[in-house]
């Protein structure tokens, strides 16, 4: 039986990489339709997008079944669908990502039809028409297969392949730890070519590594393990070049990092003990956050940010800023201490209330606040402070009026963002309750309902 080539092709080519494809009629069985077959090195870099794109030939049954599968309400505008099918498969070209995502924003944009990636959850593609990928190592053998290519990547990912390639290129590069020396091991190059697989360039990735007390160069397969331990490296290196200001703050203060280069350590010594004074003189929530003060310091100033390139040169800038920064830090941390435990204070002694007011502030300033709070954030604590000041007096003329205020929040309460997302989204939760409560303190970015449902990834009119 004859079929168009270039509609059914045997590869087909992404970047430098060759990807070849097989063909069977096998309904119910796990490789009907169309297989894939990928190196191992490719199959980090291979995309949703890509995957379902790759053969022309079932572009238009694709596209015909998503378009029936869209909702009555979605579907009806896009009437007569053929015309509709016909020009999607010749206008739409998927990038990188999800492939449903890309093609539910390229008809909302051709077609003005609000269009999103979960109006397709419970109608996807069927099998047939939705590549299976086989990712083979330099053996030519099976490691990981599939439709779901987030699995088949994460089962790709766990495989090891030892060459005599990256033994050779491990022997090279790596060195055994040690930190007493300090960034004595030269600069490290952003990536090197070890070998070439199936048309695919495999590259390791030199890095730092934690092992035991001491810190290791060690070749990583993935960019994003290098970056993850690198990162911590460099935090335990810049301790190591300064341990001898360290030891004497943790002895002297226990709370607060000191750089060497100081007016003298007696004068700082002064503003730490007037620091410590200050911060006892509370509860013991003044201790508690007193003792997170290092660690929140720390946080904030020693990773080299950015991380690349890894150079001496780069790291020894990084710990001349640090070394000459750190006194002004430890300032500005006290002072922001210092407001927000006064503005803490001062809503508690207040006697003003809402149905709320403990909860919010058992968020914005647990007895660790200092800790789980990042120093970009902690500048934006008073301003959250002062709305709930704010609200606090509001609600004690008008109660009616707050609860009323208080109702869009309800549905956000006890949402759960990805975790991708749940950092930004605790924080700009923040700035709508600024926003609503107190809008004359003004935000520090652009914040609705909406902005906070697109973080929890549901649509309009749905529930968290």
């Amino acid at each position: 039986m004859e079929f168009d080539r270039a509609a059914f092709p045997d590869d087909v080519t992404l970047g430098n990489t060759v990807l070849s494809l097989e063909y069977a009629y096998s309904p119910g069985e796990d490789r009907d339709g169309v297989t894939v077959r990928v190196p191992l090195p490719a199959a980090s870099s291979l995309s949703d997008a890509q995957v379902v794109w790759l053969v022309p030939g079932l572009r238009e049954e694709q596209i015909g079944h998503l378009l029936r599968a869209l909702p009555k309400t979605l579907r009806r505008p896009l009437l007569p669908l053929e015309p509709k099918v016909r020009e999607v498969v010749a206008h739409f070209q998927p990038g990188r990502g999800e492939f449903l995502g890309d093609l539910a924003e390229f008809l909302t944009r051709r077609f003005g039809v609000k269009v999103s990636a979960s109006d397709w959850a419970e109608r996807q593609l069927p099998d047939h028409l939705r590549p299976r990928v086989d990712v083979i190592d330099q053996k030519n053998q099976t490691v990981a297969s599939g439709r779901d290519l987030h699995a088949v990547r994460a089962a790709a990912g766990k495989v090891v392949v030892k060459s005599d390639a990256w033994d050779r290129a491990t022997r090279q590069w790596e060195r055994a730890g040690k930190t007493n020396g300090g960034w004595d091991f030269g600069d490290l190059p952003e990536a090197i070519p070890v070998e070439e697989i199936a048309g695919v360039t495999v590259f390791a990735y030199p890095g730092l590594k934690i092992e035991g007390e001491d810190v290791s160069v060690r070749l990583f397969r993935k960019p994003e393990d290098r970056d993850k331990l690198s990162a911590a490296a460099v935090v335990r290196l810049a301790e190591a070049t300064l341990a001898k200001d360290m030891a004497w703050l943790d002895k002297e203060a226990a709370t607060v990092l000191l750089s060497a280069k100081t007016t003298s350590p007696k004068d700082l010594g002064n503003a730490l003990d007037a620091w410590n004074v200050r911060a006892a003189s509370g509860s013991a929530w003044g201790a508690t956050a007193q003792q997170s003060a290092s660690g929140h310091i720390r946080a904030h100033c020693l990773p080299m940010l950015p991380l690349l390139p890894l150079t001496a040169a780069r790291f020894q800038r990084h710990v001349e800023t640090v070394h000459k920064e750190l006194p002004a830090l430890v300032r500005k941390v006290k002072d922001l201490f210092d407001k927000i435990r006064d503005l803490r204070d001062a809503i508690l002694g207040a006697g003003k209330t809402y149905a709320g007011l403990e909860a919010d502030l058992r968020r914005l300033v647990p007895e660790d606040f200092l800790a789980k709070t990042p120093h970009d954030r902690l500048l934006h604590v008073p301003r959250y402070l002062r709305s709930v000041q704010i609200r606090a007096e509001r609600a004690a003329t008008n109660p009616a009026k707050d609860a009323e205020k208080a109702r869009p929040l309800a549905r956000f309460h006890s949402a759960k963002p990805p975790e991708k997302n749940r950092e930004e989204f605790r924080w700009m939760l923040e700035e709508y309750r600024v926003s609503i409560f107190a809008q004359e303190l003004g935000t520090a970015a652009p914040v609705s309902a909406r902005r906070l449902e697109a973080l929890l990834e549901i649509e309009k009119g749905e529930s968290p």
